[in-house]
């Protein structure tokens, strides 16, 4: 019923770090999910730039890497991807 690609969500999560909070997510069968984040942001009288220097040393600092499995494309993004490799004479495995 719903679709993308996932990379919402993952872009979202590498913000969330990037300002030093956290991304959460619940998940039910048949009930759906709910995502949140949590931020701890400085008082509204710290200077922009002041905020932007803290965000710039976090996203310098080294991380660990992160991996997921890849999702798929939809069945008919393959189906219109295989069409011009098919007319060059490639062949595919289903």
């Amino acid at each position: 019923m719903y679709g993308g690609n996932g990379l919402g969500l993952a872009i979202a999560k590498e913000l969330v770090e990037l300002m030093g909070g956290t991304l959460e997510a619940e998940s039910e069968l048949g009930s759906g999910s709910r995502f949140w984040f949590e931020l701890a942001l400085p008082p509204a009288e710290q200077s922009a730039g002041a905020a932007a220097a803290g965000v710039a040393q976090r996203a310098a600092a080294p991380r660990p890497r992160a991996s997921a499995p890849p999702t798929p494309p939809p069945p008919t993004h393959r189906l219109a991807a295989r069409a011009p490799l098919r007319r060059r004479a490639h062949r595919f495995r289903s």
